[in-house]
């Protein structure tokens, strides 16, 4: 992958909504190198244009490349951006506590704003949360799930049961290295509704989902 050159290497310094929501997503898609400075995000292209919306705010272009992954052998389309900044690096350590081989060992942040942190939850909801609809008879319920660390659902467990004073009734389950979080129904209805109030961006095939659920 090519490493491009930003024009905002302060982007994570200034706090905002959107800084917040793309860490979270670097925190779940993104990787960050251990040996170098360079960090970079790869999606399927169906999802280019959001990624778009970040390579915006750096000054730089998003690429199309083909290629296999572990998980088929058919070649696919990825939509790619890569760049190098130590002062980005650092402050996604320090703000976010996003640092290299992060997938089994992610912690939440600490000490982050209340609406940055929901902000950040709804990026790394974005990369490695699901929202799916929920069919029972004439009932259409919120299915919400979120992989990773065993830190990051213990988190998100938390934080929901502790701000929005619900009870998930769910236990994380492991499987291998990683762990996952569900929840459904009300829980889930508060929760995404709560986060899809914020100005932030936001993965429209995901979050579209959120009002057409018909339980309150």
């Amino acid at each position: 992958m090519g490493v491009s050159k930003i024009k905002t290497p302060d982007f994570f310094t200034r706090k905002t909504l959107k800084s917040a929501y793309w860490a979270g997503f670097i925190a779940a898609d993104g990787y960050v190198s251990k040996k170098t400075n360079q960090i970079g995000v790869s999606l399927s292209s169906k999802d280019h244009k959001h990624l778009c919306k970040f390579a915006k705010e750096l000054g730089i272009k998003v690429r199309t490349r083909w290629r296999q992954t572990s998980l088929s052998p058919d070649i696919r389309s990825f939509s790619e951006i890569a760049f190098s900044s130590k002062q980005m690096k650092e402050e996604l350590a320090m703000i976010y506590n996003v640092v290299s081989n992060k997938s089994f060992i992610l912690k939440p942040p600490v000490n982050l704003e209340a609406k940055l942190l929901k902000a950040y939850l709804k990026g790394l909801i974005d990369g490695d949360g699901s929202i799916l609809l929920k069919h029972k008879s004439t009932a259409i319920y919120l299915r919400f799930k979120i992989v990773g660390s065993y830190a990051i659902c213990k988190f998100i467990k938390n934080y929901i049961e502790s701000n929005y004073n619900l009870e998930t009734n769910t236990k994380i389950n492991p499987k291998k290295k990683i762990f996952s979080f569900e929840i459904v129904g009300r829980p889930a209805r508060i929760f995404l509704e709560d986060l899809k109030k914020l100005r932030t961006p936001e993965l429209e095939r995901k979050w579209s989902r959120v009002s057409k659920t018909n339980r309150k």
